[in-house]
């Protein structure tokens, strides 16, 4: 969603005049304003789904604690992501873009840390926003986001200070002892 006035305006003035379901739509982006993560409870309230990218300055998932302690925001229909190697503007302390750069996907990560060692959520609370509610959303139910007979076998096990010490992806073993074991086309 754009950071302009009209926020999710446009999205309830679609539910208000259509049949639409509801569930077909799924704003992403979220924490732009205050105001916009206000639009985002109602429409978790409504029953929708929203979703909040990481990488906020604040800590998103602190915008998140906030969303559901203040504004009633709906936990359970709220997931975390990141926009993991997508563009990302670069800006000086005027708001003037100034280059670009990309986001990394270990921006997930440091979110759950910053947030489970500051206190905001416990480790189950703030792993649910990373994967069985976006399973949900996303119709992988069952497949994804859950240790369960015939799911693909997608696990992290943590350390100390909640380090990546093993991960799973598909029951194929990724990372050893902290260590990558597989990497990606593009990595040495």
């Amino acid at each position: 969603m754009g950071g302009g006035k009209e926020r999710l305006n446009r999205l309830f003035e679609a539910l208000e005049q259509s049949d639409v379901p509801l569930k077909t739509f799924f704003p992403t982006h979220v924490a732009r304003s205050r105001e916009m993560i206000a639009d985002a409870a109602r429409f978790t309230r409504m029953g929708g789904c929203i979703d909040f990218t990481a990488g906020e300055p604040e800590g998103t998932l602190a915008l998140m604690r906030d969303a559901i302690d203040t504004l009633g925001a709906v936990p359970q229909r709220m997931t975390l992501s990141s926009d993991a190697y997508g563009s990302q503007p670069l800006f000086d302390e005027n708001g003037v873009c100034t280059g670009m750069t990309y986001t990394s996907p270990a921006t997930l990560h440091e979110e759950l840390c910053a947030a489970v060692n500051g206190g905001l959520f416990t480790l189950e609370e703030a792993l649910c926003f990373l994967t069985s509610n976006p399973a949900r959303v996303l119709g992988l139910e069952g497949v994804k986001g859950t240790l369960s007979e015939g799911a693909d076998a997608d696990l992290i096990i943590y350390g100390d200070g909640l380090s990546i010490r093993e991960v799973f992806a598909r029951g194929r073993h990724m990372v050893k002892s902290g260590t990558p074991l597989v990497k990606g086309k593009f990595e040495e």
